[in-house]
């Protein structure tokens, strides 16, 4: 069986290393470790014949001597070496799989090396001369030097064959450039630390007297490096200058006394207040197109994200712990009578795929039954399986790893296509099930939902989206509106210049919140059609290049500004939907379906996914959704009409279904810290002002009522005309049926029905599912 899993296993993506990535696995069977006897005393001897051919019998010195020199002329004193690295290898029972790869790699390298000697000892080779010289690379050596000058000349030949050596070095330890680069610039970083710290130990050999008395003060400590730069002064000037500081030292302690703990904590407080009393108060306009867009601001650096070092993985292992898993996988397979074979592995952060291609006439519907079975086999916490992967003809089972790599902010920062700031909106995700970056962008979403248990990693999952919208675009361009019932979840960006208003926390508010982005929506339309634009991009585009004057010969009263984009956070649904679910039912509908041309994008996120809290309606209209670990497979079909998300693992894996995908994504979601957000929310705090919108900062929950808000008039309902003559032409009489064919709430139905009873209009209720008795026609 292992020798069946070394010839057709590909490993397609795992953790990057130089020689510790190559994939191997250990051979107990006795021939190979003949096979490497054979070769490693073939190496010896050919090395011993070359520099002792009379020492050799007639074998060696006939062979080696006469006829393996003539072919390959210096290359017999390269080739023993490459005989016995591969005795060794076999004999200490290590066998490379891609074997036939770096088989050629070697051969193509052999030749490159015996052809450089022949160019190096001949050089430009006029005409073909025959026998050629085997002082060089021989008969071999001198065919293809002589092919290659003929075909691209001396200087071409020298380039075609150092690139062949360098390719088949790539080939033989199976690494990438890349890697190497990486690989040089870890090394020289090591090499300047291990020379730091050589310096360190001669200078303190150099100064043993001030190491041994105290430790050094600031001052020696300052007065240690120039002696060490400028040169090591005398005895005497060095204690004159420590004499000279230890008096300044006791003249400050004597004006300045040390001030009690207590007394300082207070002085501390104290200024702590003041700073708080000095800094600017937010400044309020009456609509988003009054705002002050002179203001500067400098966008936060990524260096205020923290580097966490991840955990260092023993890479040996790990492969020989996969090739184990890839055979009992095959067995369990096949102890349940299912032909399949592992194709390809694929490594990441938190789970490791691998690729099954089953045999012909087998279901997919048999391995994914078998989820539970295999689980078992492999001792696995919860095993995924996709079936099919799309765009192949595989099956993925998705099994977790021992141990989870941590996916930092950082690293995620640190790339091409976040550096790029072009997009304002581009988010980072996390990385996939291959290890590559995943970036979203809120604009071509255009709303996305999050849903997850407690712990499963959704309140950092909505961090790292503002972090990220943080790190990319000033106040001019991008604006928040929060909305958080829970009170602690985003109550720490109060004061950033991005908001439009102080955090929303009172429920009541929600929806009359909503309402004025509803509003903003419809005005921002109004406005794209005075001037001819689409969008957004095309408004602030138009807006630029259009200026004040033309724009006053337009309409004098309408001078368009540009608008930033507008992102709705509302970190819990569920408490929203408890208290106004109608009201914030259709609010977030109208935006989600209408709000994308203007720059207005919803992030809604809720830890219950019941069909209650996330409607149909609301489903329908925002098709982009991250699911995190959920209890059971309702949730997870609530949330992304797949299962799946009850097998997550739970801190930071999830599934990331965006618009137009067919199936969602494995991915392990970025990690950001509270010391991160705190350090990029005060960079933000200290480098702009915030500028309130004072329609959204003085909003009421009876401000912006609702079309089909309840207003009573002398005890009667407005919509009860209506009901009366719906009832009545139909004769059904029920508080489903008003909800339903009206479109309000079932409280305000019921006091619709109760109000028809009491007029004698409807029977009572009878106490069962029957609808009532309609009694009076007009």
């Amino acid at each position: 069986m292992t020798e069946e899993i070394k010839k057709k296993h590909k490993f397609k993506k795992i953790s990057p290393s130089i020689i510790d990535n190559v994939p191997r696995q250990k051979i107990s069977d006795v021939r190979y470790d003949i096979i490497g006897i054979v070769f490693l005393c073939l190496g010896i001897f050919l090395f011993i014949s070359n520099i002792y051919p009379d020492a050799t019998g007639i074998i060696g010195g006939t062979i080696v001597s006469a006829l393996l020199h003539s072919i390959i002329g210096k290359g017999v004193f390269i080739l023993p070496i490459y005989i016995s690295l591969v005795g060794i290898f076999m004999l200490f029972g290590y066998v490379y799989i891609h074997f036939g790869l770096r088989l050629i790699g070697v051969i193509v390298g052999f030749f490159s090396i015996i052809s450089l000697l022949e160019l190096f000892k001949s050089g430009i080779i006029s005409r073909f001369t025959w026998p050629p010289s085997f002082n060089g690379g021989g008969i071999i050596g001198y065919l293809i030097s002589y092919l290659l000058q003929l075909i691209v000349g001396i200087k071409g030949a020298y380039i075609v064959i150092i690139a062949s050596v360098l390719c088949s070095l790539l080939l033989i330890f199976n690494i990438k450039v890349k890697d190497i680069l990486i690989v040089s610039l870890i090394l020289s970083k090591k090499i300047l630390l291990i020379i730091k710290k050589i310096i360190i130990i001669l200078f303190k050999k150099q100064a043993p007297v001030i190491a041994k008395e105290k430790p050094q003060k600031k001052f020696e400590k300052h007065f240690a490096v120039e002696a060490f730069v400028k040169g090591e002064p005398s005895i005497e000037e060095t204690e004159k200058i420590i004499d000279k500081e230890k008096q300044k030292e006791d003249i400050r302690k004597k004006l300045f006394p040390e001030v009690n703990p207590v007394e300082k904590d207070k002085k501390e407080s104290l200024k702590k207040e003041e700073k708080k009393q000095e800094s600017p108060p937010p400044i309020l306009s009456k609509s988003l197109d009054t705002i002050d867009d002179s203001i500067s601001y400098q966008i936060p650096s990524i260096n205020l994200l923290n580097d966490y070092k991840t955990a260092s993985f023993k890479k040996q292992n790990i492969q020989e712990e996969i090739i184990k898993t890839t055979q009992k996988l095959e067995d369990t397979l096949a102890s349940f009578k299912i032909e399949a074979k592992v194709v390809s592995i694929s490594q990441g952060p938190a789970v490791t795929r691998y690729e099954v291609q089953p045999g012909a006439g087998i279901k997919v519907s048999k391995i994914v039954n078998l989820s539970d079975d295999l689980a078992l086999s492999l001792a696995a916490t919860g095993i995924r399986i996709e079936a099919p992967i799309p765009g192949k003809s595989v099956v993925g089972i998705e099994v977790p790893n021992k141990t989870v790599e941590m996916v930092n902010m950082l690293s995620l920062a640190k790339t091409d296509k976040f550096a790029d700031l072009s997009d304002k909106l581009l988010v980072a995700v996390g990385l996939d099930i291959e290890g590559a970056p995943l970036f979203m962008n809120l604009a071509e979403m255009p709303h996305l939902l999050v849903a997850g248990a407690t712990g499963s990693g959704k309140s950092v999952c909505v961090n790292s989206l503002i972090i990220s919208i943080l790190l990319r675009a000033a106040p001019t361009e991008v604006r928040f509106l929060m909305i958080d019932p829970k009170q602690v979840e985003l109550s720490n960006y109060n004061g950033i210049p991005h908001l439009l208003a102080p955090v929303v926390t009172d429920p009541s508010k929600a929806a009359a919140t909503l309402k004025w982005a509803v509003l903003e929506m419809n005005k921002r339309y109004e406005e794209f059609a005075k001037i001819g634009a689409r969008n957004l991009e095309a408004f602030n585009i138009k807006v630029e290049e259009m200026g004040k004057e033309y724009t006053e010969e337009v309409d004098k009263i309408f001078i368009p500004q540009k608008k930033p984009y507008i992102v709705v956070i509302i970190d819990e649904l569920a408490d929203l939907m408890m208290v106004a679910s109608s009201d914030v039912e259709t609010m977030i509908a109208r935006l989600a379906q209408m709000a994308r041309a203007t720059g207005i994008h919803l992030v809604v996120a809720t830890q219950r996914p019941s069909v209650d809290v996330i409607t149909g309606l609301i489903k329908a209209n925002i098709p982009s959704r991250i699911s995190f670990a959920v209890s059971s497979q309702i949730d997870s079909r609530t949330i992304l009409d797949v299962m799946g998300a009850e097998k997550l693992l739970g801190k930071g894996d999830m599934l990331y279904k965006p618009v137009g995908a067919m199936k969602p994504k494995r991915v392990q979601g970025v990690y950001i810290s509270d010391k991160e957000i705190n350090k990029i929310v005060s960079h933000a705090k200290l480098n702009g002002v915030p500028q309130y919108v004072d329609e959204v900062v003085n909003i009421k929950a009876d401000d912006f009522e609702m079309d089909t808000s309840s207003k009573e008039e002398d005890g009667q309902d407005e919509l009860f005309n209506e009901a009366k003559q719906l009832i009545q032409s139909t004769g059904v009489a029920s508080t489903s049926f008003l909800q339903r064919k009206m479109k309000i709430g079932y409280n305000r139905a019921a006091r619709i029905i109760d109000e028809l009873e009491k007029r004698g209009i409807i029977s009572t209720y009878e106490g069962d599912a029957k609808s009532r008795q309609v009694l009076k026609f007009d």
